[in-house]
């Protein structure tokens, strides 16, 4: 791909409207993350209070794959790598996928066995992850489109 003018975008759009276009992919992106990365991290702090609760570990891991997913959404729609046609949207996209996938399944397996537990601590904050995960699943089908697109194939 060729560099163009810095008032230009890769696809030729008014570069105002592809401006708001990558803000608010970034935005519809980060908002279902958010809730994921806020509920783990309530998760591990409940967790953390039984210092024999093994399921710590498991509400770790999906707050670093949230977390890494977080990371992934702003590298790649950083506002100029977006403008140079640099942001990887197919790539991204199907991290995001993937990596709702894995939440949204880890979160219901887990409020499965929370359940199993008296009291049960957990499965309410899980099933908001869980909604969270395919809140994510559906944005990422939809919002990353109009950059798909923009990429050769």
């Amino acid at each position: 791909m060729t560099p163009e003018a810095p008032n230009e975008t890769a696809g030729g759009e008014d570069p105002g409207e592809f401006k708001q276009r990558v803000a608010q992919a970034r935005h519809d992106l980060r908002n279902p993350l958010a809730h994921i990365l806020g509920f783990s991290e309530m998760l591990i702090e409940k967790a953390g209070a039984d210092p024999s609760d093994s399921l710590k570990p498991q509400f770790e891991s999906i707050y670093q794959l949230a977390d890494a997913l977080v990371a992934a959404v702003n590298h790649s729609l950083e506002l100029e790598r977006a403008r140079a046609g640099q942001h990887e949207a197919r790539a991204l996209k199907q991290r995001l996928l993937d990596g709702a996938a894995s939440i949204t399944a880890a979160a219901e397996e887990l409020a499965r066995h929370a359940r199993t537990r008296s009291p049960d601590p957990f499965s309410v904050d899980l099933h908001i992850i869980a909604g969270a995960g395919r809140r994510l699943s559906e944005v990422t089908a939809t919002v990353l489109e109009f950059l798909v697109a923009k990429e050769s194939p």
